[in-house]
């Protein structure tokens, strides 16, 4: 009987291994620039075309290897990191499982160029789907070159579930920047096609964050340094004012090496305390120093996760040392709420007396005035947009005929709808009471209005009086380019203005002028969090644009303006739910009053 237990072949094995090494093709970025900091290179330049999927380069003036040696590294589990047991548990090189680059080379088309110091010549190794195809004698280079071109072509399954381009960028930008910060004494540039995203010079952890993000960065932050029994922790957290909506600014380091520790970033969370709030993320760039023999970092073949023996200690050493970091300026740190706190308060009074579009639209019978009428306004009585009749304004009146059932019983108020600290809508109905939340019903109005404008384009915009020039990092960058032409249908109008800067010139009718930098910033941050799950990119950005251009919590409503919600929120196609799914509206029966009450 033939037996049905087969050994697999090598190439088979490669390729199977691949698929737990190269994920996608930030996963190679990753692979081949630990092998360049292993090699001591002081100077790494990275480019990627097509988010990777054509081509990816990594030159490197590491140590470079000699033509036997660059054979060996194509071979499974050939590593010049470790030789034993005792090196594997005291490990503190980025890659010691000897797997990366036959992996590489057996789901692509892979060239190695490589050269030791001082030789006259160097090696030119070619690779496809796993099978050498040329060993040559090359022109002598500093370091090494490692060139990949069309990942997986050799596994067609696996390409098909690469994402688009763009987004495969942003993650091997992720990549570039965990390392970036983590290796301030290494130089690293990065291209994107023809066109340099940044490039560093040799600096300190301060500099590094600056040159990385923005030198905005720099005035905001503070510097940890602390201690436990068993580590030291060193780095920089940020203010408030560089906290954000959205995860993508938390890089948690272990003896230099990049890790995602769930446990060890909340320890940073908790160290924050009062001063964030559920759904809010601080930044930090944080560095263990722990002795190798007291964490374990071959976990998974990515080895971006640890374990640590004593993890305990670690959680409070950097919970601790964090809360005392931030808290030891609390004054300062609650001064610089204070600006925010009076803007928005300020921002609310504003929109009270001027009357910016955002409440004018919600009377539906009235098209958005230009932005130079908008400034001459002072009040509803000193426009057209209300008029008064029997105590009631016209919209009062279409919602009462409307809604009869909201109508106020004999000898109530005559108020129909009321406002519950400035957050809440709550209306007497026939079955008890109706609770609406004024800004996810304002999210579904302009949710619904964005996807329509998404269609057919024709937003009304408001011209800036002064442009704005806004500079972004470069995630932040590239995620308004990929939305662009979106954003602009729905009433921007953004254009480029040189590397990693905009220009804004107008900005849609329902964004209050002035704070367009902080709402694209957070038009940024939501469209990250929802792209990419299953949503399609025009939703995504009409939900993202929505939650930030709809009325907040906290801001009063006249009685006309809530009707107007209520009505709008009505001739949606559905009103009861906001688009991330939160409830709009909540019913309390008269049934479920009584039995609060011990009535029944």
């Amino acid at each position: 009987m033939t037996s049905r237990i087969k050994v697999l072949s090598d190439d088979l094995i490669s390729k199977i291994a691949a698929g737990e090494v190269v994920e996608r093709p930030a996963s190679v970025i990753k692979e081949l620039v630990e092998n360049s900091i292993d090699a001591g290179a002081t100077r790494i330049k990275i480019i990627v075309v097509n988010g990777g999927k054509t081509m990816m380069q990594v030159i490197d003036n590491g140590s470079g290897m000699t033509e036997d040696e660059s054979l060996l590294a194509l071979e499974r589990h050939a590593t010049s990191k470790i030789s034993s047991y005792a090196d594997l548990v005291g490990v503190m090189s980025l890659g010691f499982r000897g797997e990366a680059l036959p992996s590489i080379a057996s789901v692509s088309r892979f060239e190695l160029l490589s050269s030791v110091k001082d030789a006259e010549t160097g090696t030119k190794i070619t690779v496809a789907g796993g099978s050498i195809r040329s060993v040559v004698p090359s022109e002598a280079i500093p370091g090494t070159s490692v060139t990949i071109k069309n990942l997986f072509y050799a596994t067609p399954a696996r390409r098909k579930f690469l994402k688009s381009p763009p987004v495969e960028y942003r993650h091997i930008l992720e990549a570039v920047k965990r390392f970036a910060l983590g290796r301030p004494e290494i130089a690293f540039e990065f291209y994107n096609g023809d066109k340099k995203v940044f490039q560093t010079k040799k600096s300190d952890l301060l500099e590094r964050i600056g040159e990385t993000f923005h030198r905005s960065y720099i005035p905001n932050l503070m510097e940890v340094t602390g201690s436990g029994r068993t580590l030291k922790l060193t780095g920089y957290v940020g203010d408030p004012k560089l906290i954000r909506k959205s995860r993508g600014e938390q890089y948690l380091y272990l003896n230099g090496r990049y890790i995602s520790d769930r446990k060890m970033s909340s320890a940073v969370y908790k160290g924050y305390g009062d001063l964030v709030s559920r759904g809010e993320f601080p930044f930090f760039v944080i560095n263990l120093l722990v002795d190798p023999q007291l964490v374990d970092v071959n976990v998974h073949p990515a080895k971006m996760e640890a374990k640590f023996k004593n993890e305990w200690d670690v959680y409070e050493a950097i919970k601790t040392t964090v809360h005392d970091t931030v808290h030891i300026g609390s004054d300062a740190m609650i001064d610089s709420f204070q600006p925010m706190y009076e803007q928005q308060t300020a921002d609310i009074e504003e929109s009270r007396a001027h009357h910016n579009s955002k409440i004018i639209q919600f009377m539906p019978s009235r098209t958005i005035p230009p932005a130079a009428e908008l400034n001459n306004m002072t009040s509803f009585a000193e426009t057209d947009i209300v008029e008064k009749d029997n105590g009631f304004s016209p919209a009062v009146e279409t919602y009462k005929s409307a809604f009869p059932e909201l109508q106020s019983e004999p000898g109530q108020p005559e108020g129909l709808v009321w406002q519950v600290h400035n957050k809440y809508i709550i209306s007497q109905v026939k079955s008890g009471l109706s609770i609406i939340d004024q800004h996810v019903a304002h999210e579904r109005i302009l949710y619904e209005k964005a996807l329509n404008l998404l269609e057919k384009g024709g937003g009304q915009s408001q011209q800036l009086l002064f442009p704005q020039k806004i500079e972004l990092s470069p995630e932040d960058y590239s995620v308004l380019l990929e939305i662009l032409a979106f954003m602009n249908k729905i009433g921007f109008e953004i254009t480029e203005f040189g590397e990693r800067t905009i220009l804004v010139q107008a900005v849609p009718a329902d964004i209050k002028a002035g704070t367009e930098g902080k709402v694209l910033a957070e038009i940024i941050d939501n469209f990250r969090e929802t792209s990419g799950k299953e949503v399609p990119a025009h939703k995504a950005l009409a939900a993202s644009f929505a939650c930030k251009a709809a009325v907040k919590a906290g801001e009063k409503l006249t009685q006309e303006e809530m009707i107007s919600l209520i009505e709008r929120l009505f001739l949606t196609e559905y009103p009861y739910y906001c688009p991330h799914g939160r409830p709009v509206i909540v019913n309390l029966t008269i049934d479920e009053l009584d039995k609060r009450f011990e009535r029944k």
